[in-house]
């Protein structure tokens, strides 16, 4: 992983663990749960377990240009804004994407 990675005559720089980890920890401390039952909170918390093997991960992922299809799901929960509880138009959808697809994106920028 020492050189750069080129995709379509653009090329990545491999991602250090250093980054993954500083990556991990400006994460929000939010508990709600992505697709994969994963919280930005449990992330952090055994984010120096899971370092190592992430950044092989978003390495890999740079390396081929291919963002895993699993990532891409999200968990859509209806939030109540105003009004009466039992009519729909007064929820607004939000999208939980998966954490870690959150960090291999992060990462990248």
């Amino acid at each position: 992983f020492d050189k750069p990675i080129p995709v379509s005559g653009f090329s990545w720089q491999p991602v250090s663990t250093e980054i993954v980890s500083q990556t991990i920890s400006h994460l929000s401390n939010y508990k709600s749960e992505d697709v994969f039952g994963l919280s930005n909170y449990v992330v952090k918390t055994v984010g120096e377990f899971i370092v190592k093997p992430l950044t092989f991960l978003i390495n890999l992922v740079l390396r081929h240009g291919i963002f895993p299809e699993g990532l891409k799901l999200t968990k859509i929960t209806p939030i109540f804004k105003k009004g009466d509880l039992k009519a729909p138009e007064c929820y607004r959808p939000i999208a939980i994407v998966p954490i870690i697809g959150k960090i291999i994106e992060s990462c990248m920028i």
